[in-house]
């Protein structure tokens, strides 16, 4: 089933139209199968976004003030005014490149499965939020490292 019309027959169906996929040729399962796969592409959707939002914020609009409520805060970045401007716009430009990266290779995997048994929209639903999970965890990985090889302890530049 091609987005575009799956997309037709949910708004149909949510503003009270009794259109059918049936009515398109299309196979349809369970409506269990289909609430489940609703409910990972919302969770992707809210992810990716986030990752590509807030990558996009700290990446451009990084806080100038040192604070704890918002930015990329570990010890390191926290050092100095130098080490929170660096830290925020790496972690944001990592976090945007790899919210964009998972929202495309995510989507394709969920459109590719639509059809498939529970069972398998299930794991590929898990698979997918722990990948987003691990990249996330990564993200911060990687921005310590840049930190440490553009700082020292005390967060003067190299």
């Amino acid at each position: 089933m091609s987005p575009f019309l799956y997309i037709h027959c949910k708004l149909a169906y949510y503003n009270g139209t009794n259109i059918k996929a049936e009515e398109f040729g299309i196979e349809t399962q369970e409506g269990k199968t289909m609430a489940l796969w609703d409910i990972i592409l919302i969770v992707v959707l809210v992810m990716s976004a986030t990752m590509i939002g807030f990558g996009l914020l700290f990446s451009r609009h990084s806080p100038k003030k040192i604070n704890f409520v918002l930015g990329y805060r570990s010890p390191m970045s926290m050092k100095n005014a130098e080490t929170w401007e660096f830290g925020n716009v790496r972690s944001g430009k990592i976090l945007w490149r790899t919210g964009c990266v998972l929202l495309v290779g995510s989507l394709i995997t969920l459109f590719a499965i639509m059809s498939s048994d529970v069972s398998v929209i299930r794991i590929a639903g898990i698979a997918i939020i722990i990948v987003h999970a691990v990249l996330i965890f990564a993200s911060v990985i990687l921005t310590e490292i840049a930190l440490r090889k553009n700082f020292d302890r005390e967060g003067n530049r190299r």
